[in-house]
């Protein structure tokens, strides 16, 4: 598979897909606590993802 050097900055609250594939970069702070990621589309179910940083 080629790689994908979008338009997408790397920290924003949203990104594009290609080919079907997203890449989420998550940064934490220095405060503990739960992330959700959540992935939406118009024509595609949506998920969420819950994560715990420590």
């Amino acid at each position: 598979m080629p790689l994908y050097f979008g338009k997408d900055p790397d920290k924003a609250n949203s990104r594009s897909a290609f080919n079907g594939l997203a890449q989420a970069i998550v940064q934490t702070t220095s405060q503990a606590g739960k992330i959700t990621l959540k992935a939406t589309s118009p024509d595609l179910k949506g998920a969420a993802l819950d994560l715990n940083s420590r």
